[in-house]
């Protein structure tokens, strides 16, 4: 164990599982929070999974600023080894919430979220004048 906390490798890596399980416990508060509604955890969902995208783009630029422990364990230079690593493993969390949660991801809310945007052309010719006039 000692071995294990003198080898750089292993503090690098135990520095990003502390961050990325840091951002998975913040989701999951959010998804538990009291008075969620379905349209809340899609929208949660749906915002996670675009940062683990925007944070693998981040890091594939060699940017690791939004894992502050990992900044701080290798004071900001983060060698190839580790950044592919952190790279690999930030593209599989993604698929994975895909993956687990793809059908509510997936789930077009857009008519119940905002009645305003929604497409007219997906609408039935029956209420189509209703909706124009509440639209505009």
């Amino acid at each position: 164990m000692v071995s294990s906390l003198e080898n750089h490798h292993f503090i690098f890596c135990l520095a990003y599982l502390a961050d990325i399980f840091e951002q998975l416990n913040k989701v999951n508060l959010t998804l538990q929070r009291m008075g969620r509604t379905i349209i809340d955890l899609i929208d949660a969902l749906s915002a996670f999974a675009d940062k683990l995208d925007k944070w693998k783009r981040k890091a594939q630029a060699g940017n690791f600023s939004m894992f502050e422990s990992l900044a701080t364990a290798t004071g900001d230079e983060v060698n190839a080894d580790i950044a592919s690593e952190v790279i690999q493993h930030l593209g599989g969390q993604r698929e994975e919430v895909v993956l687990y949660f793809l059908e509510i991801i997936e789930t077009n809310l857009d008519l119940t979220k905002n009645h305003f945007v929604f497409p007219l052309e997906n609408v039935a010719d029956c209420i189509k004048d209703e909706l124009i006039k509440v639209r505009y």
